[in-house]
């Protein structure tokens, strides 16, 4: 394949993939984002190889737009709402329909997540379609490996796995451990790829005064019962038990249980303590962020979790933040997360009662929190140094060997990659 223009069709999700990439034509950011998205890196790129590229996505709004040597369309999801027999045969329709593109396009690489029907696209391997699967989340729920007919299912993900991927990209290590679960230790390549942010994003974000009142808790992400946002609901509960009002909650985000959040809060005469704030753009992100105290990020065990980029967000805001290990990225930040067992509610109690009050403590959980945001910063860890190194091998007709980052952070002038065969 060297020394010929590289064709590739990308499998996105429900995200707008067309308003991103005008976005990224226009060289401006998405500003309901923090972090640099991995759309603008996959299309850096392509652009940097001058590959031929058609993206397929699923965003609900039918469209389809061709630039240069871009093509992104959006198609929709066929399975959306769909269950048990209804869901896997549009799964298997809507890859059959994709392997017919792939082939009329001529497509030298597929790049996709885990679906749809990876079994089928595999078969494109014997075409001599080379495959590369993108992991942004975990294959199944972390506290719960999958049983019965999900077990049974998630094994028709192993020959794409084991012989369909030229390369694995994993934004975790979490993500890691499942994929070689499912395959036995045997699959393609794994390059790790991290969250990439920008510094001057959270640039001028004032520095939190540990004993101020009242000390704020933060919470950004969408609303949802799996997303632990109603865990933090009953901590509020317990604090006014207890005769605090000196602990507020600031919920940042929308979602489909929103209305009962809002119910709830005014049921539990809530509303002087407990502040839902909707949607926020970038703009309103850093000034919450710059009031807030804390940052919680309560994920229950129900959740199919990616990376969760406001861990990163709220360490580089230079807020402490308590999670559980549900969340992957508090491997890479060991001691500068207050780690709590998943779903237990009186532990996230404690930990910002104790971090409220103890004003030594908290200083010191600040300062460890800047200096583990840092490694976020780094293009040399990214998805797109990820999709380069990947990519580029490809294109020079050459195999993916390994590229893995090592979860322990160390302050040195280069990041901890190693190579397989290094």
């Amino acid at each position: 394949m060297s020394g010929s223009r590289l064709r590739i069709v990308c499998l996105d999700g429900p995200g707008d993939a067309i308003g991103s990439f005008q976005h990224w034509r226009n060289g401006v950011d998405i500003d309901s984002v923090t972090h640099v998205p991995f759309s603008r890196q996959f299309y850096d790129v392509c652009e940097s190889l001058q590959a031929r590229v058609w993206l397929i996505g699923e965003h609900p709004r039918i469209e389809r737009i061709e630039d240069g040597h871009f093509i992104i369309e959006h198609r929709g999801n066929p399975s959306r709402g769909k269950r048990g027999l209804a869901y896997h045969l549009a799964e298997l329709n809507h890859a059959r329909r994709i392997v017919g593109d792939v082939l009329r396009f001529g497509a030298d690489v597929v790049v996709m997540g885990p679906r749809p029907a990876p079994l089928v696209m595999c078969l494109l391997r014997a075409c001599g379609v080379r495959f590369v699967l993108a992991l942004h989340c975990v294959l199944w729920r972390k506290f719960a490996p999958p049983r019965g007919l999900r077990r049974m299912a998630g094994k028709l993900h192993v020959p794409m796995y084991r012989w369909g991927a030229e390369a694995v990209l994993c934004v975790s290590e979490d993500v890691k451990r499942q994929v070689r679960e499912l395959t036995g230790g045997r699959c393609g390549a794994f390059v790790d790829f991290l969250p990439q942010f920008r510094e001057e994003v959270f640039a001028g974000i004032a520095k939190p005064q540990a004993g101020s009142r009242p000390f704020r808790v933060m919470y950004a992400g969408r609303v949802e019962h799996c997303k632990g946002v109603f865990d933090l609901l009953e901590v509020a509960k317990t604090q006014r038990e207890h005769g605090r009002d000196d602990i507020v909650f600031d919920i940042c985000g929308d979602g489909g249980a929103f209305h009962e959040l809002r119910a709830e809060v005014d049921r539990a005469g809530l509303a002087s303590t407990v502040f839902l704030h909707g949607w926020c753009d970038r703009t309103q992100m850093r000034e919450h962020f710059s009031r807030s105290h804390v940052v919680v990020v309560p994920t229950t065990t129900e959740f199919v979790e990616g990376f969760n980029m406001v861990v990163v967000e709220a360490l580089l805001a230079g807020r402490p933040v308590i999670s559980s290990p549900v969340c992957p990225a508090l491997e890479y930040l060991d001691g500068a997360v207050t780690a709590v067992p998943p779903n237990d509610v009186a532990a996230y109690n404690a930990a910002i009662v104790q971090l409220a009050d103890d004003a030594q403590r908290y200083d010191a959980v600040q300062r460890r929190s800047i200096q583990a945001g840092q490694r976020f910063l780094d293009e040399r860890t990214s998805y797109k140094a990820a999709l380069e190194h990947t990519l580029g091998a490809i294109a020079r007709g050459e195999h993916v060997v390994s590229r893995e980052i090592s979860c322990v952070y160390r302050e040195t002038r280069s990041p901890q990659l190693s190579f397989a065969g290094a």
